[in-house]
């Protein structure tokens, strides 16, 4: 299982990089009035289904997929024996999900472990408790990458109604 998860991020690595290599930013303003710059998701798969789509129909198939076959049918959501852009989307996703996990976890897994006990981690023991899910004691990286993701849905809710408020 570790296996799969590291090939698949190395997979997803190396699209990232891919396609930002051929990709160009986006500029947007903060409320600060500072650009900065900033990945459209959508832009990265676009430019990396157009590096490796050779027959240029807009999938991949397993032939063009420029990972293992294992990696392809992980992305590959719905088994339809090609990855097309909103799969690759979904993918790169993911990953910056778990990406964001993993690196907090490594950064303050201070005995290296694999988890986090309260001692290590850097936020209240409330915020501990509430990514605790399973209350063992520790936090897992699944349960770091799940906590990212809620914060990340209600942060971007939260976002939607201030753009709904402001019409």
């Amino acid at each position: 299982m570790k296996l799969t998860v590291f090939l698949v991020v190395c997979v997803l690595t190396v699209m990232v990089f891919a396609a930002a290599e051929a990709c160009h930013c986006n500029k947007t303003t903060s409320k600060g009035g500072h650009g900065e710059k900033k990945w459209d998701k959508a832009e990265l798969a676009k430019t990396f289904l157009k590096k490796y789509d050779a027959d240029e129909d807009g999938a991949l198939s397993k032939k063009e997929f420029p990972g293992s076959d294992k990696n392809f049918d992980k992305i590959d959501a719905d088994s339809g024996g090609t990855v097309t852009l909103e799969e690759l989307t979904a993918a790169h996703q993911e990953w910056i999900k778990e990406e964001f996990a993993r690196n907090f976890l490594k950064k303050n897994d201070a005995d290296e472990d694999g988890v986090l006990s309260k001692k290590e981690f850097p936020g209240s023991d409330e915020k501990f408790d509430k990514i605790d899910a399973d209350s063992d004691g520790s936090v897992t990286l699944a349960e770091l990458t799940a906590a990212h993701e809620k914060r990340t849905k209600k942060t971007s809710e939260l976002h939607k109604g201030k753009s709904h408020k402001k019409e």
